[in-house]
């Protein structure tokens, strides 16, 4: 899966309104830890890629990144809906405007990630701030095996081409928890998630597919310092 890193100490700046689902409000974040999120029944429910929960995928990004920060002996990062909304941001501009950079080549206002934080009401918030993104399978589906699309009860289903079975979606627990393992492959990634210096983190999603190609997300991770008093 394709996935960079990015990072920078500044301090950054503006605001972005979210809708919550019913099933993962932010208020929610401070009544779970990793491990009481991994029993939600809802973070474990399969994935329907025709009615995707977003703050729930994004819920289980954040989660799974805290998992890993535990796994490690660090500190689990706080969520900050800001550095949420930022994320929703990038991943949004980067379906919108199909491309898969941290620098945004269609949108001058929204071209860093400075930008993008002072966009969503970050301005003067953070001493620090990094930012991951992927783009990543919603099923279990490895790149480059044979599929094929069938059309059953005007929903696409997605079929093994060998066996002709359907290739099982992700639950958003399951999701969230390749999606880190991913990121934790690769060094720079690997590093903004157990940096020290990042106290907060919000993530961001998008489904991005195309006619005939598999069903993908466009995800983000944004990191944070907060500074005192913010």
């Amino acid at each position: 899966m394709k996935a960079v890193t990015i990072f920078f100490i500044a301090i950054l700046f503006a605001s972005f309104n979210l809708q919550n689902t019913d099933n993962f409000s932010d208020s929610l974040y401070n009544q779970h830890t990793y491990e009481t999120f991994a029993a939600f029944p809802v973070a474990n429910q399969e994935i329907d890629i025709n009615n995707i929960d977003y703050e729930l995928l994004n819920a289980s990004i954040f989660y799974a990144s805290n998992k890993q920060r535990a796994l490690h002996k660090k500190k689990p990062f706080a969520f900050f809906p800001l550095l949420r909304d930022a994320a929703v941001t990038q991943s949004t501009q980067m379906v919108k405007y199909d491309f898969f950079d941290h620098q945004n080549p269609s949108n001058a206002t929204l071209k860093t990630l400075k930008d993008r934080l002072e966009s969503v009401g970050g301005a003067g918030k953070y001493t620090a701030a990094g930012e991951n993104i992927s783009e990543y399978f919603l099923m279990d589906y490895q790149t480059r095996e044979p599929f094929r699309i069938e059309r059953v009860n005007n929903k696409q289903i997605y079929l093994h081409s060998k066996t002709g079975k359907p290739i099982k979606p992700h639950t958003y627990r399951s999701f969230g928890e390749a999606i880190v393992a991913d990121w934790m492959t690769s060094p720079g990634h690997r590093a903004n998630i157990l940096d020290d210096k990042f106290t907060h983190l919000g993530c961001g999603s998008l489904l991005s597919t195309k006619p005939n190609q598999f069903p993908k997300v466009k995800a983000t991770q944004v990191f944070g310092r907060l500074k005192e008093g913010k």
